[in-house]
């Protein structure tokens, strides 16, 4: 029993030990700690997921040379598009919880149009998802979506500099 104990019991603890997690969180005594270096990978993680979201909306090819079809390029809206719903949810939590980081390295107009980027890019609603030429009559909807994602992306980079100076 001691060198190979039962999963079930490891899960029962592990289950109690959530549950008193949950109860410190909702009655405000668990531990956080709102410090730059807990902040500053969380933010690069989120600056390469917005990068990668970038380079998708602009490719022209996939990787195997092909062109983008239509399906793809509405597989890539739309996943960007929740990309910054959720980074926009996250990132507000986080000018709450950091708040004092934020505003004692002067981040917090920088982090406002990080959101205000994201904001922009969960607002833009196409009926259809066209996936025009940049030059050509219909519109480039992906391309559309690109501009705040980048300006989301330099917005949260500018944020990383900021905090790490």
């Amino acid at each position: 029993d001691y060198m190979l104990p039962s999963a079930e019991s490891s899960y029962e603890e592990a289950l109690a030990a959530l549950a008193r997690f949950k109860a410190k969180l909702e009655s405000g005594t668990a531990p956080f700690y709102s410090r730059t270096v807990n902040l500053i990978p969380l933010l690069v993680a989120y600056e390469n997921v917005l990068g990668s979201c970038d380079d998708n909306l602009v490719k022209m090819q996939e990787d195997d040379g092909r062109d983008v079809s239509w399906f793809r390029a509405d597989d890539y809206f739309f996943y960007a598009q929740g990309v910054a719903s959720a980074m926009q949810t996250i990132l507000q939590a986080v000018a709450v919880d950091f708040a004092n980081v934020i505003e004692s390295r002067r981040g917090d107009e920088v982090l406002h149009h990080a959101l205000e980027a994201l904001h922009h890019a969960t607002a833009i609603e196409p009926l259809i998802i066209l996936d025009g030429d940049p030059d050509g009559f219909t519109a480039n909807h992906r391309a559309n979506l690109a501009a705040p994602i980048s300006h989301a992306r330099f917005y949260v980079g500018l944020l990383i500099q900021t905090l790490s100076t």
